[in-house]
Protein backbone atom coordinates (compact mmCIF):
# COMPACT_ATOMS: atom_id res chain seq x y z
CA UNK A 1 0.00 0.00 0.00
CA UNK A 2 1.50 3.34 -1.03
CA UNK A 3 1.54 6.30 1.35
CA UNK A 4 -1.13 8.17 -0.57
CA UNK A 5 -3.59 5.47 -1.69
CA UNK A 6 -7.11 6.89 -1.72
CA UNK A 7 -10.26 4.89 -1.06
CA UNK A 8 -12.13 4.53 -4.36
CA UNK A 9 -15.46 4.91 -2.53
CA UNK A 10 -14.95 7.80 -0.08
CA UNK A 11 -11.70 9.28 -1.54
CA UNK A 12 -10.08 9.49 1.91
CA UNK A 13 -6.55 8.19 2.44
CA UNK A 14 -6.28 4.46 3.16
CA UNK A 15 -3.59 3.83 5.78
CA UNK A 16 -1.86 0.57 6.63
CA UNK A 17 -3.60 0.49 10.02
CA UNK A 18 -7.10 0.57 8.51
CA UNK A 19 -9.10 -2.40 7.31
CA UNK A 20 -9.01 -2.12 3.53
CA UNK A 21 -9.25 -4.32 0.45
CA UNK A 22 -7.32 -4.11 -2.78
CA UNK A 23 -9.40 -4.71 -5.91
CA UNK A 24 -8.31 -7.79 -7.84
CA UNK A 25 -9.20 -5.96 -11.06
CA UNK A 26 -7.82 -2.41 -10.91
CA UNK A 27 -5.51 -2.89 -7.86
CA UNK A 28 -7.00 0.20 -6.14
CA UNK A 29 -7.84 0.28 -2.43
CA UNK A 30 -11.17 0.67 -0.62
CA UNK A 31 -11.94 0.83 3.12
CA UNK A 32 -13.71 -2.34 4.20
CA UNK A 33 -16.59 -0.31 5.69
CA UNK A 34 -17.16 1.63 2.45
CA UNK A 35 -19.72 -0.86 1.08
CA UNK A 36 -17.33 -3.69 0.20
CA UNK A 37 -19.74 -6.36 1.39
CA UNK A 38 -16.98 -7.89 3.53
CA UNK A 39 -17.81 -8.14 7.25
CA UNK A 40 -15.30 -7.39 9.97
CA UNK A 41 -15.23 -11.06 11.11
CA UNK A 42 -14.57 -12.22 7.52
CA UNK A 43 -11.77 -9.65 7.18
CA UNK A 44 -10.14 -10.45 10.51
CA UNK A 45 -10.33 -14.21 9.94
CA UNK A 46 -8.58 -13.80 6.59
CA UNK A 47 -5.86 -11.61 8.15
CA UNK A 48 -5.29 -14.10 10.97
CA UNK A 49 -5.12 -16.99 8.50
CA UNK A 50 -2.91 -15.03 6.10
CA UNK A 51 -5.30 -15.67 3.21
CA UNK A 52 -6.40 -13.32 0.46
CA UNK A 53 -9.99 -12.16 0.14
CA UNK A 54 -11.06 -12.38 -3.50
CA UNK A 55 -12.79 -9.03 -4.11
CA UNK A 56 -13.43 -6.57 -6.93
CA UNK A 57 -14.67 -2.99 -6.65
CA UNK A 58 -18.06 -2.05 -8.06
CA UNK A 59 -16.47 -0.46 -11.16
CA UNK A 60 -14.61 -3.65 -12.07
CA UNK A 61 -17.64 -5.85 -11.35
CA UNK A 62 -19.77 -3.72 -13.68
CA UNK A 63 -17.08 -3.77 -16.39
CA UNK A 64 -17.27 -7.62 -16.48
CA UNK A 65 -21.05 -7.66 -17.00
CA UNK A 66 -22.23 -8.48 -20.48
CA UNK A 67 -23.80 -5.70 -22.50
CA UNK A 68 -27.21 -6.91 -23.63
CA UNK A 69 -28.83 -4.60 -26.13
CA UNK A 70 -32.53 -4.05 -25.80
CA UNK A 71 -34.81 -5.14 -28.60
CA UNK A 72 -37.64 -3.00 -29.87
CA UNK A 73 -40.89 -4.95 -30.13
CA UNK A 74 -42.86 -4.90 -33.32
CA UNK A 75 -46.28 -3.33 -33.22
CA UNK A 76 -47.67 -6.85 -33.70
CA UNK A 77 -46.15 -8.10 -30.42
CA UNK A 78 -48.61 -10.00 -28.27
CA UNK A 79 -48.39 -11.33 -24.74
CA UNK A 80 -48.51 -14.89 -26.09
CA UNK A 81 -45.00 -14.46 -27.52
CA UNK A 82 -42.09 -15.62 -25.39
CA UNK A 83 -40.41 -13.08 -23.15
CA UNK A 84 -37.09 -14.16 -21.65
CA UNK A 85 -36.39 -13.63 -17.97
CA UNK A 86 -33.09 -12.35 -16.61
CA UNK A 87 -32.33 -15.89 -15.42
CA UNK A 88 -32.90 -17.43 -18.86
CA UNK A 89 -30.74 -14.75 -20.53
CA UNK A 90 -27.98 -15.38 -17.98
CA UNK A 91 -28.28 -19.13 -18.56
CA UNK A 92 -28.02 -18.64 -22.34
CA UNK A 93 -24.95 -16.45 -21.86
CA UNK A 94 -23.37 -18.91 -19.42
CA UNK A 95 -23.65 -16.53 -16.46
CA UNK A 96 -25.74 -18.62 -14.05
CA UNK A 97 -22.99 -18.47 -11.45
CA UNK A 98 -22.98 -14.64 -11.44
CA UNK A 99 -26.76 -14.63 -10.97
CA UNK A 100 -26.36 -16.82 -7.88
CA UNK A 101 -23.49 -14.81 -6.41
CA UNK A 102 -23.34 -14.33 -2.65
CA UNK A 103 -22.36 -10.71 -3.13
CA UNK A 104 -25.39 -8.48 -3.11
CA UNK A 105 -26.34 -4.88 -2.62
CA UNK A 106 -27.39 -4.17 0.95
CA UNK A 107 -31.11 -3.62 1.47
CA UNK A 108 -32.29 -0.02 1.17
CA UNK A 109 -35.07 1.68 3.07
CA UNK A 110 -37.80 3.83 1.52
CA UNK A 111 -35.62 6.97 1.78
CA UNK A 112 -33.03 5.35 -0.51
CA UNK A 113 -30.53 4.89 2.32
CA UNK A 114 -28.85 1.59 3.15
CA UNK A 115 -30.75 -0.27 5.86
CA UNK A 116 -28.90 -1.33 8.97
CA UNK A 117 -29.06 -4.95 10.02
CA UNK A 118 -27.92 -5.85 13.53
CA UNK A 119 -26.76 -9.19 14.91
CA UNK A 120 -25.98 -10.19 18.49
CA UNK A 121 -22.79 -12.26 18.74
CA UNK A 122 -22.59 -14.29 21.96
CA UNK A 123 -19.25 -14.77 23.78
CA UNK A 124 -17.43 -12.48 21.35
CA UNK A 125 -15.49 -10.29 23.78
CA UNK A 126 -12.38 -11.23 25.74
CA UNK A 127 -14.58 -11.51 28.83
CA UNK A 128 -17.16 -13.69 27.10
CA UNK A 129 -19.79 -10.96 26.79
CA UNK A 130 -22.22 -10.40 23.94
CA UNK A 131 -21.33 -7.89 21.24
CA UNK A 132 -23.66 -6.20 18.74
CA UNK A 133 -22.48 -6.07 15.10
CA UNK A 134 -24.11 -4.21 12.20
CA UNK A 135 -23.90 -4.99 8.48
CA UNK A 136 -21.44 -2.10 7.98
CA UNK A 137 -18.94 -3.85 10.26
CA UNK A 138 -19.29 -1.57 13.29
CA UNK A 139 -19.35 -3.25 16.67
CA UNK A 140 -21.04 -2.15 19.89
CA UNK A 141 -20.84 -3.13 23.55
CA UNK A 142 -23.41 -2.64 26.31
CA UNK A 143 -23.47 0.90 27.65
CA UNK A 144 -26.40 0.42 30.07
CA UNK A 145 -29.62 -1.50 30.56
CA UNK A 146 -32.87 0.39 31.20
CA UNK A 147 -35.69 -1.99 32.07
CA UNK A 148 -36.25 -4.16 29.01
CA UNK A 149 -34.19 -1.84 26.77
CA UNK A 150 -30.42 -2.03 26.24
CA UNK A 151 -28.25 0.88 25.09
CA UNK A 152 -25.21 -0.11 23.03
CA UNK A 153 -22.19 2.12 22.30
CA UNK A 154 -19.61 1.89 19.51
CA UNK A 155 -16.51 -0.01 20.62
CA UNK A 156 -14.15 2.57 19.08
CA UNK A 157 -13.46 4.53 22.27
CA UNK A 158 -10.03 6.24 22.16
CA UNK A 159 -9.36 8.82 24.85
CA UNK A 160 -9.33 11.59 22.27
CA UNK A 161 -12.56 11.94 20.25
CA UNK A 162 -14.34 8.67 21.11
CA UNK A 163 -17.08 7.56 18.73
CA UNK A 164 -20.48 8.55 20.13
CA UNK A 165 -22.58 6.32 17.87
CA UNK A 166 -25.18 4.35 19.84
CA UNK A 167 -27.97 1.84 19.23
CA UNK A 168 -30.97 1.10 21.45
CA UNK A 169 -32.27 -2.45 21.58
CA UNK A 170 -35.97 -2.29 22.39
CA UNK A 171 -37.93 -4.82 24.43
CA UNK A 172 -39.55 -6.13 21.21
CA UNK A 173 -36.09 -7.05 19.86
CA UNK A 174 -35.90 -4.12 17.41
CA UNK A 175 -32.84 -1.92 17.10
CA UNK A 176 -32.92 1.89 16.80
CA UNK A 177 -29.72 3.78 15.83
CA UNK A 178 -28.94 6.86 17.92
CA UNK A 179 -28.63 10.39 16.57
CA UNK A 180 -24.81 10.42 16.50
CA UNK A 181 -23.01 9.05 13.42
CA UNK A 182 -19.73 7.12 13.55
CA UNK A 183 -16.70 9.44 13.42
CA UNK A 184 -14.35 6.80 11.99
CA UNK A 185 -14.06 4.21 9.19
Amino acid sequence: MADEDLCIACTLIVTTRQEALQCDGCQKWQHRVCNTGISRPEYRNAVRAGTDIPWECQTCVVSHMPNFESTRFDEDFTASQTVLSAESIAEAAGLEEEMNSTIYDPPMNTAGQFSLIFELVEDSTKRGKTKLVDNHGYTYNVKRRRGDNTDWQCTVRPRVDPCKATVTQRADGGFVPGKQQHNHH
